[in-house]
C-alpha cells in the first residue's frame, strides 16, 4: 500500500522493506536487466547452459517474450522495458555483441570496443541514447577498468574507472553521473 509507506518514508527516510513479487517462468543467474520495479525486462542468463529467455515483469507476473539472439550469461543490461539494450556477457566467449529491444524484437546493434563479462552498466530512462558499460574481465583473464559511452548510435571509450573491477561490481545513476561500486579488485587465483 503506497500511503503508509509513503508517510513511514516521510517519517524516516530509511525506512522501507522488501515484498515478494511474481516468481521468474525460468529460474536462472546471471541474468541481465532494464527498467524499474514494476516494468522491468529479465534478460538471458544461466541455468544448467545460457539461455535466451527474456521475461518482462508488470509489477505482479512474468511474461515471456522474444528471446535475444544470442545466449548469454554475466551480461549488463541498461533502459527501460521497451528501449532496452544487453551488452556483453559470456557465450562460451567474451563478446563485443550488444543488442536492442524495442519491447517486442532485439536487434543487433554496435558493439562496445572491450570484450568483456561480469561488467556492468548505467544509463537509467535515458538508456537508449546515453549509456556506460565499466569494468568486468576480459579474455586474458584479467579485469578491467574500461568504461565506454553510448551516444545512440555508437560507443566511445571514455575516463577508465580508478580501480578496475569485475564479477558483476553494481552500476547506477546516469551517463553523466553514475556510479560504479563492489566486485572484485584482485586477479584470478
Amino acid at each position: 500500500d503506497p500511503v503508509p509507506y509513503a508517510q513511514a518514508l516521510a517519517d524516516n527516510p530509511y525506512v522501507g522493506s522488501w515484498s515478494s513479487g511474481g516468481a521468474l517462468n525460468t529460474a536462472r543467474s546471471a541474468m541481465g536487466s532494464a527498467g524499474d520495479a514494476t516494468n522491468n525486462l529479465t534478460i538471458s542468463g544461466e541455468t544448467s547452459t545460457n539461455v535466451a529467455n527474456v521475461e518482462s515483469y508488470n509489477g505482479t507476473a512474468h511474461t515471456e517474450i522474444a528471446d535475444v539472439n544470442s545466449a548469454r550469461r554475466n551480461t549488463s543490461g541498461f533502459g527501460t522495458s521497451t528501449a532496452a539494450y544487453l551488452m556483453s556477457g559470456y557465450t562460451g566467449s567474451f563478446p563485443t555483441d550488444v543488442e536492442s529491444c524495442n519491447g517486442s524484437s532485439w536487434t543487433e546493434v554496435n558493439d562496445t570496443n572491450t570484450s568483456r563479462n561480469n561488467g556492468a552498466g548505467s544509463g537509467g530512462t535515458s538508456g537508449s541514447t546515453a549509456a556506460l558499460i565499466f569494468g568486468g574481465d576480459t579474455p586474458a583473464p584479467a579485469r578491467t577498468g574500461a568504461t565506454e559511452l553510448w551516444n545512440g548510435s555508437s560507443w566511445t571509450e571514455v575516463n577508465d574507472l580508478n580501480t578496475a573491477r569485475y564479477e558483476r561490481p553494481g552500476g547506477s545513476g546516469t551517463s553523466t553521473s553514475g556510479l560504479c561500486y563492489g566486485g572484485y579488485t584482485t586477479a584470478y587465483v
